[in-house]
């Protein structure tokens, strides 16, 4: 169908470009026919919340979600966020494994100083997306701050999605609460 929209001269400027190829033959076998769509990019997502944890250094430096990522390339990742006081520092999002705390992708987010003071639903697009099949951490990270100077995350104060919860990284732990769902949204490509 490509071919026939061509006007006469636009098909006789293919005539010759390939050796060995009719000029329809040369076409079709080029980039600029049509490509089939770009595969539908999904989303997985608990966006409940109705309380809220404190980041800074010294207590909670990294809060997130446990969860399994069945065979996807995450390509997006947000949190509901915001910033009490004056903090400073470096926001990121981290995906990490499980089994050894093996660090798959971060992705710088924003300083500190620079969100608002508001819950903000606030997103990444990871600059090397990575194939995940695996139970994974989707995590907020922020290692600066102090008590009432301080990052704060929202969750949800119940289980909403069996097998996923709350995770904490404190005093050089992991601590889960199964009890709890923070909120969260990633997008995805299935694989």
């Amino acid at each position: 169908a490509a071919w026939h929209a061509l006007s006469p001269e636009e098909k006789e400027a293919w005539r010759g470009v390939c050796p060995g190829l009719t000029a329809y033959q040369c076409f079709m076998s080029s980039e600029l026919k049509p490509a089939p769509p770009p595969p539908e990019e999904q989303t997985e997502e608990q966006t409940e919340h109705d309380a809220v944890n404190s980041m800074y250094l010294g207590s909670n430096t990294k809060i997130g979600q446990r969860l399994t990522i069945p065979n996807r390339k995450v390509t997006k990742l947000g949190f509901w966020i915001y910033k009490t006081g004056s903090p400073t520092g470096d926001v990121t999002y981290e995906i990490r494994l499980v089994t050894g705390d093996e660090l798959l992708c971060s992705q710088f987010v924003s300083l500190i100083q620079d969100l608002p003071e508001i819950v903000t639903y606030t997103e990444i697009e990871f600059d090397d997306p990575q194939t995940i099949n695996a139970e994974a951490r989707i995590v907020v990270c922020f290692e600066a701050g102090s008590p009432g100077n301080a990052l704060m995350v929202r969750k949800q104060n119940s289980d909403i999605k069996p097998g996923e919860y709350w995770c904490r990284y404190k005093d050089a732990a992991w601590t889960p609460n199964p009890a709890n769902d923070t909120a969260y949204r990633y997008k995805y490509y299935e694989v």
